[in-house]
């Protein structure tokens, strides 16, 4: 059985055995090489200091997300029909990744959608499932993600005009699929 210790033990063991092994007189893995030229810090970073005030918004000691939840879900008590919340939630959070880190959109979003979920009878687990499809299109500009960031760092490669025109574009493809085929699909399998 291999668990998550095992696992991150047995690659420390082969990372070291790499980098002590040689071959043609070179390591097999030259670590320093690697964390200098391999790994793009700054975003690495960005993720570091990303994940602990995302936790920090979203945690009960705070109390944003509830809330937030509550009144969200005052604000959607009335909705007769629920194609119109789902759709719209998920494409807010879709559109809101544009601008906003997207890992620490999604520890914020998802414990505030379940609350107003709840609220309204609604499957939160469909809705959280299109907003984690939405958000996944983080793309359009560098501040999206760690996808976008690394395209758009990439100047003399793709260009930041080019940059901008493909992720755009990307966004408005995933938006009519998040609509077109990701609802329905949702609907079918979870049920709202």
């Amino acid at each position: 059985m291999i668990t998550k210790g095992n696992f991150l033990s047995a690659l420390v063991i082969v990372l070291i055995a790499l980098n002590f092994s040689r071959f043609e007189g070179a390591p097999v893995l030259d670590f320093e090489t690697c964390a200098q030229k391999g790994i793009r810090w700054n975003l690495f970073w960005l993720n570091a200091a990303a994940l602990p005030v995302a936790a920090a918004f979203s945690s009960d000691a705070a109390g944003i997300t509830k809330w937030f939840g509550l009144v969200m879900s005052g604000s959607f008590i009335d909705v007769s029909s629920v194609i119109p919340f789902v759709i719209g939630i998920a494409v807010l959070f879709m559109l809101a990744t544009q601008v906003a880190f997207n890992m620490t959109l999604v520890v914020i979003a998802v414990p505030i959608v379940w609350q107003i979920c709840q609220g309204l009878h609604v499957n939160p687990m469909a809705v959280i499932i299109l907003i984690l499809m939405g958000i996944s299109c983080s793309i359009a500009t560098p501040a999206a993600s760690s996808n976008a960031a690394i395209m758009f760092s990439n100047v003399e490669w793709i260009g930041m005009t080019r940059s901008f025109k493909a992720g755009f574009s990307a966004v408005l493809v995933g938006l009519i699929i998040l609509v077109c085929i990701g609802y329905p699909l949702v609907s079918l399998v979870y049920g709202f």
